[in-house]
């Protein structure tokens, strides 16, 4: 830090600070230092003089920090050490870790201690300037301007005010019987003034600073807890995310978990060919083959025990394949936007012979796509980019939603799942809705609501394949009449994106993450939530001051 003030401030004079104190005697000066760091987000070196206008230098990589510290070839009179004020960037695994290599001894900090540098005095000024200000900056180089900007209106006259306030600071702490500030100075009474501090002055200063250390340590384990809450319509997959996140962030489902999705893909797969054939009576469509019809009856008949025993029977998987290759049953399959239809039909009743087998074990590919109703909720936690995560999945059909409530408290940010491909379908609990229009009804009530002004709002506009397919056969003009581009994905999908994005009556406060997903593409998932963990530790720097 001192080689890099040297170089950036006084290239023509020559000090010696020994690594120790350094810092120490920076901050007693009339020049004072605050560095501010954390990955991609723009750091600061501050410096401020009684007589003129402060410098701001502006650095981006956080590894700068490292590289700017003296190695350990370097001489030396002692061992380093180093008492910081406990900023992220100081506790940062890099920086751990950096200080473990090169022989740094970490000086227990204090938790809370009067502030002597006027530089934190500066910035206060500077970030009530920004926040007055009509609209906040939007991207790091805007930031850079403004901050530029309201530095130079800072007059001159606050900053020697600044100044000359040190010596008052310092006799004011002696005067409270001083005490360790977050700066790296250690002022006593005892030793300043020639005065003794009783055994009763000590064991108080030690329960105060226990507490002060509790609180600290709470602090942080709670900045580190990231409540989810997954909402949104039924079969918009909220759930599939959750198994996503087993598989990306944790160890993926075991053998044995996958045996026991078993019964759950037979009853997918039977309840899909049974959807097809009654959807053939009511749509008055024929078999391409007559003798199918009989394959039809016996399959009603055998249903029901083969899901109550959880098993797939020879006789019975044949009864499927044959009514499955049936070109009547095709045409029907073709028009399932006109019937309830789980999405997870074509892919498993494709793969029949696999799954038919007397040795089946589902995939994890298979067990993303099972389909469970949600009742009640379902909560999941993982651990990524040292964040502890809680995820809440609830039930999407309407009788579910009315248990939403108790998860509200305390949520950090909500993903908000709507199936792009369900623009042509009716809700299934109500054939007179649909099911887009629903999603959007339940996206204002959400993103508009009082008790959700702070929390970020990301919307996962899910099942694009399916919707990339579906739109060049179902015009998107069956859920929206004003639509007038044309029936491709880029242009149709982007339109939605706007539609739900302009339910936003705040936008000049609150921003919608948007993100097209695939909810059983595990690698469009991971990249996506990869994004959205950065939006949340973004809005978490931003929440305590730091972006």
């Amino acid at each position: 830090v001192r080689r890099a003030i040297q170089q950036l401030f006084f290239p023509n004079k020559t000090f010696w600070w020994p690594r120790h104190i350094a810092i120490a005697i920076l901050l007693l000066t009339t020049i004072n230092l605050l560095v501010i760091f954390a990955p991609n987000i723009l750091g600061i070196f501050g410096v401020i003089g009684a007589t003129s206008a402060p410098c701001l230098i502006f650095i981006f990589p956080a590894v700068f920090y490292i590289r700017i510290v003296p190695k350990e070839d370097e001489p030396t009179r002692s061992a380093p050490k180093i008492l910081h004020d406990c900023a992220p960037v100081h506790k940062a695994r890099s920086i751990k870790t950096w200080m473990s290599e090169f022989g740094v001894e970490e000086l227990e900090c204090p938790a809370q201690s009067p502030d002597l540098n006027p530089i934190e005095h500066l910035w206060d000024e500077l970030e009530r300037r920004l926040r007055a200000r009509p609209s906040r900056p939007t991207s790091v180089h805007e930031l850079t301007n403004v901050l530029l900007e309201e530095r130079s209106n800072i007059p001159t006259n606050t900053l020697l005010n600044l100044v000359e306030s040190l010596p008052r600071r310092v006799e004011a702490v002696i005067a409270a019987k001083g005490g360790t500030t977050p700066y790296h100075i250690h002022v006593q009474r005892n030793t300043l003034m020639g005065c003794t501090v009783s055994h009763e002055d000590k064991a108080a200063r030690e329960h105060s600073r226990d507490i002060d250390r509790t609180l600290r340590e709470d602090g942080e384990k709670a900045a580190k807890e990231v409540k989810l809450l997954l909402l949104g319509a039924g079969e918009s997959g909220k759930s599939t995310i959750v198994k996503q996140m087993k598989i990306i962030h944790e160890d993926g489902y075991s053998e044995e978990e996958c045996k026991q999705y078993r019964a759950v893909v037979f009853s997918n797969t039977i309840q899909s060919i049974m959807a097809i054939i009654k959807a053939m009576s009511n749509l008055k469509i024929d078999y391409e083959e007559p003798a199918r019809a009989d394959d039809a009856r016996q399959l009603f008949a055998l249903a029901a025990g083969a899901e109550e025993q959880g098993l797939f029977p020879e006789d019975l998987s044949g009864i499927i394949s044959r009514l499955w290759a049936d070109g009547g049953v095709q045409n029907c399959f073709a028009r399932s936007r006109e019937y309830q239809l789980n999405d997870s039909a074509a892919y498993y009743l494709n793969d029949l012979e696999r799954i038919a087998k007397g040795d089946y074990i589902p995939t994890q590919s298979d067990v993303l796509r099972t389909r469970v109703k949600t009742t009640g909720i379902v909560e999941t936690h993982f651990t990524f980019k040292d964040l502890h995560f809680k995820m809440f999945d609830v039930g999407g059909q309407r009788s579910e939603r009315k248990k939403w409530i108790h998860c509200f408290e305390g949520v950090t940010a909500i993903i908000f799942c709507v199936a792009m491909s369900a623009y042509d379908l009716v809700l299934a609990e109500d054939e007179e809705m649909n099911r887009m229009h629903e999603s959007m009804k339940l996206f204002d009530s959400i993103c508009n609501n009082k008790w959700f002004t702070e929390t970020s709002i990301i919307l996962f506009l899910n099942k694009k394949d399916l919707f990339e397919t579906k739109i060049a056969q179902s015009p998107l003009t069956i859920c929206f009449p004003e639509y007038t581009g044309t029936s491709t994905y880029p242009e149709a999908s982007d339109f939605i994106r706007t539609k739900f994005e302009d339910l936003n009556k705040k936008k000049d406060t609150k921003e919608i993450y948007s993100h097209f997903t695939c909810a059983t593409d595990t690698e469009n998932i991971q990249f996506v939530f990869d994004a959205v963990t950065d939006v949340i530790i973004k809005n978490n720097l931003r929440d305590c001051g730091l972006f």
